[in-house]
Order: structure tokens, then C-alpha cells, then sequence
């Protein structure tokens, strides 16, 4: 069924959000990426450092080599800004989830 950019229910949220993509997610988060090796890289907004250490993968999720954190798109901007998942998924939801510029084809 489609909603046509309504919020999706609490449980349906968190599978919408699966569906977006980390670098997206980290690009909506003012994280610059560059490509190398077949993989998004980055510098890693969750600690200091001076050498790209997180990482982008071809399924969507991120890691970072140094901290050793990495998730999903929701992982992810709930580090980022603190907050709970469920919050972090609401308002990634509200962020990019209405527009679906993500969508892979």
C-alpha cells in the first residue's frame, strides 16, 4: 500500500528508513564523501580525525575503521545527533523519506 509521504507507523518506520541509503543519510548530515576502491569514504562526524575512516558500502550501510561504530541510515543520524533511534528514524523519515530521492533503481 502507498502513503503517498504520510509518516509510516512506528514499526513500518524503521523498515522504510532501512531503504535509505547511509551516504544519503550522511550527505543530509553535511558529510563529504569521495569515492575510492568502490566505496564511499569519509571523514568520520562521530569523533576527530585528520584521515577518512568511515566507510560506505554498496548495500547502504557505513562503518568507521577508527571508532568502530557503522549501521544503518537511522545508526547513523541517531549518532550523529544524539538522539534515540526511534526519534533518529522519525525525523530521517521527515528529512528524506517523504521525497524519496533515495530510491536505488
Amino acid at each position: 500500500m502507498e502513503n503517498h509521504g504520510q509518516h509510516p507507523n512506528r514499526m513500518d518506520l524503521f523498515t522504510q528508513c532501512r531503504n535509505i541509503p547511509a551516504d544519503m543519510a550522511a550527505r543530509a548530515l553535511g558529510v563529504f564523501i569521495h569515492h575510492g576502491g568502490g566505496r564511499g569514504w569519509a571523514l568520520c562526524p562521530l569523533h576527530e580525525e585528520h584521515k577518512a575512516s568511515m566507510m560506505f558500502d554498496k548495500a547502504g550501510r557505513w562503518h568507521c575503521f577508527s571508532c568502530g561504530r557503522g549501521g544503518d541510515a537511522v545508526d547513523l543520524w541517531a549518532a550523529v545527533k544524539g538522539m534515540a533511534p526511534a526519534d533518529a528514524a522519525a525525523e530521517l523519515w521527515e528529512k528524506m523519506g517523504r521525497a524519496k530521492t533515495w530510491e536505488r533503481k
